[in-house]
């Protein structure tokens, strides 16, 4: 089986999969981490490395083309850069990784040798108190250590992510002069937490850095909104889910860390495909399930309230 067989209801082609390998974190984010009564999933509730393998082996048959590694922070998943080279092996045109950065300053060498070619670094927060403020966490000096390290080992491109919240906005131009120095692309990224008292939309972001900032016609494999930074060719990105939804373009499914396969992030559906591997299902089985998984996702979003927190999803 190959080709282009992931197209939905709505003529939308799936050919991109988020893909979590751990639910667990070492940063506790606010924005991410928002259920109180939160418990990590058991280990043998988690997908094995072989499971995705084989997962991802039929996605790439059924025409996925794109994987973005997520967590949680994957870093900490022992063996991560071996898993990475048997990923890589696979035919997808790219494979890429989100991260919070504080463990790439050991993992970085490691990840490029595997085959990854450019990654994202989560970072909201330039200050090291407001650092802290965010994710819980003293770790913005090995976050910079990280970033420089990847940048030593030839990561192209490496991609800044930063929440957009009403507690950073004062360091907006720090973010945009910080990715200058460095020559990354930069993106702020609406939050998609229940809690809207510290929502801030992109829209008040372009309409604060307009006079630095301008469109770009361009657009990358996602759905960011890119302008190009006082002419001096730096990207920087706007991703609006909430402001501007993009799901009449959306074409993404996300693996939990657990197994279960979400054709919506706001949609409380989602097909357990643990199971399925765990009862020893053939191929054919599995393929079926990822085919009514894209059958069943919704034409848009209703800005619901996300059921599970975002460190098991992937974002």
């Amino acid at each position: 089986m190959g080709g282009d067989l992931l197209i939905d209801t709505y003529g939308r082609k799936i050919n991109y999969l988020r893909l979590s390998v751990t639910d667990r974190c070492n940063f506790r984010c606010f924005y991410c981490l928002s259920q109180k009564d939160f418990v990590l999933k058991r280990h043998d509730a988690i997908l094995s490395y072989e499971q995705i393998l084989k997962v991802a082996k039929i996605m790439s048959g059924l025409g996925v083309k794109y994987i973005k590694i997520t967590g949680g922070e994957p870093l900490l998943r022992k063996g991560i850069c071996e898993f990475v080279s048997k990923l890589t092996a696979l035919p997808f045109k790219d494979v890429s990784l989100t991260t919070n950065g504080f463990y790439l300053e050991e993992k970085a060498d490691g990840l490029k040798e595997a085959g990854l070619k450019r990654i994202n670094i989560s970072i909201d927060s330039l200050d090291k108190n407001g650092f802290v403020k965010i994710t819980g966490f003293d770790g913005l000096s090995q976050v910079l250590r990280g970033i420089k390290k990847a940048k030593e080992a030839g990561f192209n491109p490496i991609k800044i992510n930063a929440v957009a919240l009403k507690g950073n906005k004062n360091q907006l131009s720090d973010f945009l002069d910080f990715a200058s120095e460095l020559s990354i692309q930069m993106r702020f990224i609406e939050s998609m937490a229940a809690d809207k008292s510290y929502f801030l939309s992109n829209q008040e972001l372009i309409d604060m850095l307009g006079n630095r900032l301008t469109l770009m016609e361009e657009s990358g494999l996602g759905p960011a909104s890119y302008y190009c930074l006082d002419s001096n060719g730096i990207k920087v990105g706007f991703i609006s889910p909430y402001s501007k939804k993009f799901c009449s373009s959306c074409n993404r499914l996300r693996l939990t860390a657990d197994g279960y396969l979400k054709p919506c992030l706001f949609s409380d559906n989602k097909l357990n495909i643990k199971q399925l591997l765990d009862n020893g299902s053939t191929d054919k089985e599995i393929e079926d399930v990822i085919i009514e998984a894209v059958a069943s996702k919704p034409k848009d979003h209703d800005f619901k309230v996300l059921t599970d927190n975002m460190n098991c999803i992937g974002g």
